[in-house]
């Protein structure tokens, strides 16, 4: 009983750790004016290449090559965008799309320099599919 009561309390302990974290959580920022516009509910629309990041299978019906592209300027120069690139050829279809991020620049501080030093750095992130 014990040993069951102490994987318990280590499973509980071990997944509050990292509450708040998530690896790649650029990706869960949206694309696309029109899908962004209706709330992500873009899930079933048809034949937009869009549909790449959002859901592959509603491309089946695109009958031409297709390529389409978007930028998005946030706050303190934040940077996304997106590509993504559309063949259909005969019963199949190749798709390729570039997902990224540029987090913007920040100054390098340290409990000894907490105003930097001068030194800056700066966060990418960049998914491939297809």
């Amino acid at each position: 009983m014990k040993k069951i009561l102490a994987a318990v309390m280590l499973a509980i302990v071990t997944g509050t750790l990292s509450a708040g974290t998530a690896g790649f959580a650029f990706l869960q920022v949206p694309v696309g004016a029109r899908a962004v516009a209706m709330g992500g509910a873009f899930t079933a629309v048809p034949g937009d290449p869009m549909g790449l990041y959002w859901n592959p299978a509603t491309l089946a019906s695109l009958q031409e090559q297709v390529f389409t592209s978007t930028y998005t300027g946030y706050l303190m120069d934040m940077q996304a965008g997106f590509a993504g690139w559309v063949n259909p050829s005969g019963n199949d279809l190749v798709g390729v799309s570039v997902n990224y991020f540029y987090g913007g620049s920040f100054v390098r501080t340290s409990m000894m320099n907490p105003t930097g030093n001068g030194e800056e750095f700066s966060t990418n992130s960049v998914a491939l599919g297809g």
